[in-house]
């Protein structure tokens, strides 16, 4: 369910293709040896055994360009990574902020790998809004009306259109689209926010 979740956050938040969900260290290698990612988001505790037995045999010893890696664990207060190994590790996550970490270090990762992130993707969107118009966009996603969100911000109905107006010049999106992003955003952060309760 974990897994599920994570993978539904990168595909929704970021556009990006998820190739295959591994629950074991033998699925996992054979599904970066079939697939060749470009980005893996390991679970260092797997059905059978551990994911640094993973990096170890399968990801440190490619001939092709090795992917980056996301590590996600439950300890990564005591999370070692030998030394051979660090090159691939693009982010060490903490299971209980994983949500809000993964999509830090992926944006981070497209950056780097000199991509960028697709104009419709709610990460990218959000990064082109004010505090106050991410606000508006998230209570958008849960489906309230304009004048809900008023409500809700403690704002006029006037102030939440201004800012629809400019969330809509921003992303270049308005209404059914700019609503179908709003809650694309908000169902990649309800599992997130389940999982953390």
């Amino acid at each position: 369910m974990f897994a599920q979740a994570l993978a539904h956050l990168v595909s929704s938040q970021f556009g990006l293709q998820v190739l295959e969900l591994a629950t074991s260290l033998a699925e996992a290698s054979l599904a970066i040896e079939q697939h060749q990612p470009d980005l893996v988001i390991l679970d260092l505790e797997l059905g059978d055994g551990s994911g640094m037995t993973l990096l170890e045999a399968v990801l440190g010893q490619r001939d092709c360009p090795s992917p980056s890696v996301i590590v996600v664990s439950g300890h990564v207060s005591t999370f070692f990574c030998p030394p051979p190994l660090r090159p691939v590790i693009a982010g060490v996550v903490d299971k209980s902020q994983a949500f809000e970490e993964v999509v830090r270090v992926i944006h981070q990762v497209v950056l780097q790998r000199g991509g960028d992130l697709p104009d419709h993707a709610p990460a990218r969107v959000h990064a082109r809004l004010t505090a106050r118009e991410r606000d508006v966009f998230a209570l958008l996603g849960s489906g309230l009306s304009s004048k809900q969100i008023a409500d809700c911000l403690e704002i006029s109905v006037r102030t939440v259109e201004t800012h629809r107006k400019n969330i809509n010049a921003k992303t270049g999106s308005s209404g059914a689209e700019l609503l179908r992003l709003a809650t694309l955003a908000g169902q990649a952060a309800q599992p997130g926010q389940a999982l953390r309760s």
